[in-house]
């Protein structure tokens, strides 16, 4: 019903700004409406245009007028990112025990090329790289070492793993073992 109330209002536009005459608004209101049918699921088709249309409201507000919206998702990037999910888990999953990926692939200055939030988004919308909230486990190693090496330490320096206690806090890793 709304589409074509929508459908209605543009054809309106289009006869008054002179595009179409009568006739041919008429001719397009004697057509049955068909709908363009489902698109083949890939795995990051609708994640990242979820993601953008949750932010509307914050930047935009809330309203009923058009919106033309740019992001920063480069097609190809995205098409490279789901084919790395898809071949990573047709690879390794059965044999991890893994079933969904997510990926996130940005520049520097935090623009997002790509955005896999999992496996087919027809099976399931929950979006892993933006709605999962997981610890960052081992993904906070390279910061941590970029900050080490700025800071003076060499690669080649030697630290006993060890426990340590600092207040109450007592770090561990994951087996719960010191080497």
């Amino acid at each position: 019903a709304l589409a074509a109330e929508r459908a209605r209002h543009v054809l309106d536009a289009m006869k008054e700004a002179g595009y179409i005459t009568a006739a041919e608004e008429q001719a397009a209101f004697d057509r049955p409406p068909q709908t363009a049918g489902a698109h083949p699921a890939r795995p990051g088709n609708r994640y990242f245009p979820d993601w953008i249309y949750e932010q509307i409201p914050e930047y935009a507000g809330l309203g009923t007028r058009d919106l033309a919206i740019t992001t920063t998702l480069d097609a190809r990037m995205q098409r490279e990112a789901e084919t790395a999910i898809d071949t990573t888990l047709e690879q390794d999953g059965d044999k991890d025990h893994v079933g969904q990926g997510a990926l996130v692939a940005m520049t520097p200055d935090g623009a997002i090329r790509a955005m896999v939030g999992g496996r087919n988004y027809n099976g399931s919308q929950f979006n892993r790289a933006t709605q999962a909230l997981r610890q960052p486990g081992s993904s906070f190693k390279p910061i941590v070492y970029a900050a080490a090496l700025e800071h003076g330490l060499s690669p080649y320096q030697h630290f006993d793993d060890h426990r340590i206690r600092i207040g109450k806090w007592e770090p561990r890793n994951f087996e719960n073992e010191y080497r």
